[in-house]
């Protein structure tokens, strides 16, 4: 999923922090208040604020797509600080399926902002959260990821992360990824018949 930028300017109804904070702190009380109040925080740079109670409303479950996607979409800049960082890994691990879709169509849009925070992500102990990262690198140009995937491949333990390897690769098919496919096919015989069909593409 790809998010619309809502770049137009249009004068925001708060004039001051703690008009608008009611609104974070509480997003359902007022869904049309809320946006206002997300473009509040947003043009003043509030993101850990912003973040930090859609964890704290949200993490368990409710709220709704429509806010958990406008919010996202407001965050254009891609917030890179170490404490907004935390706070994405915070998202991923909620059990809250609608906030982390939602986040994760996010990341898609910013991949090439975050790629820093998404390698990390591809070095985790969790195989969720590696096979959440190849799936992301596939939104960026082949160049920059290629190596980085095929390298990733050869000491990757989980079936699924291998599964969305092998998308990257169906999709992105090389001379230069021959090798990696013979011995991936070597390793994960469940996946013969699908390596073959690849190598058989080139």
């Amino acid at each position: 999923m790809s998010f619309k930028r809502f770049e137009e300017y249009h004068p925001h109804r708060f004039m001051e922090f703690d008009e608008a904070r009611i609104y974070i702190e509480d997003m359902l009380k007022d869904p049309q208040m809320t946006q206002e109040a997300v473009d509040y925080m947003v043009h003043h740079r509030q993101y850990h604020f912003l973040l930090k109670n859609l964890i704290s409303q949200f993490y368990q479950g409710g709220g709704n797509r429509q806010l958990f996607d406008y919010i996202f979409s407001k965050l254009s800049e891609c917030p890179r600080r170490n404490e907004d960082l935390q706070l994405y890994i915070q998202i991923l691990d909620a059990p809250n399926n609608l906030l982390r879709d939602s986040f994760l169509g996010y990341l898609r849009s910013c991949a090439d902002k975050l790629y820093p925070f998404i390698l990390d992500m591809l070095k985790s102990s969790e195989a969720e959260k590696r096979r959440i990262a190849v799936c992301i690198l596939r939104y960026l140009p082949k160049e920059e990821v290629e190596e980085v995937i095929l390298e990733h491949a050869r000491g990757e333990e989980d079936t699924r992360v291998i599964e969305e390897v092998l998308k990257y690769l169906e999709i992105y098919i090389s001379e230069g990824n021959v090798d990696c496919l013979h011995f991936l096919k070597d390793k994960f015989p469940e996946f013969e018949e699908r390596i073959s069909r690849i190598i058989q593409n080139l």
